[in-house]
């Protein structure tokens, strides 16, 4: 029974492209998080008195957990993601390399599973920041 459950998990493992496609999977988690900063940018527009924080750029849980998972398993695909989010934020709603990455960082650290000090290194390799946006 053990050879049969290892050989089935190996399986998965080769597999996990047809399973989850990255490109496909990708566009998803890219949309989800620009929906949710647009609509909150949106909400805040044209209010003199409103500075744009980190804190407004709040993923949900569901996404938050979403793009750690993508991370954990696909690292490669999960930086180009990241960095389309980052490029996208910027053209399209205005938002900061400096200040989409903290609010990633935030939301990956409340919500995700990977260590601190392993999160932290991979994002400061993958996130653009003001300077080198």
């Amino acid at each position: 029974m053990q050879e049969v459950a290892n050989e089935l998990a190996w399986n998965v493992a080769i597999g996990l492209d047809e399973l989850v496609p990255a490109a496909p999977l990708s566009a998803t988690v890219r949309h989800a998080v620009l929906d949710v900063w647009a609509a909150s940018v949106e909400r805040h527009r044209g209010d003199p008195s409103f500075e744009l924080n980190s804190f407004h750029l709040s993923l949900s849980i569901p996404i938050a957990k979403m793009l750690d998972w993508y991370i954990r398993h696909d690292p490669s695909w999960a930086m180009i993601t990241l960095r389309e989010i980052q490029y996208e934020a910027s053209r399209r709603l205005g938002v900061s390399a400096g200040l989409s990455g903290r609010a990633l960082r935030r939301s990956l650290s409340m919500d995700g599973k990977l260590d601190e000090a392993l999160r932290e290194e991979y994002l400061d390799r993958v996130l653009a920041s003001d300077e080198t946006a």
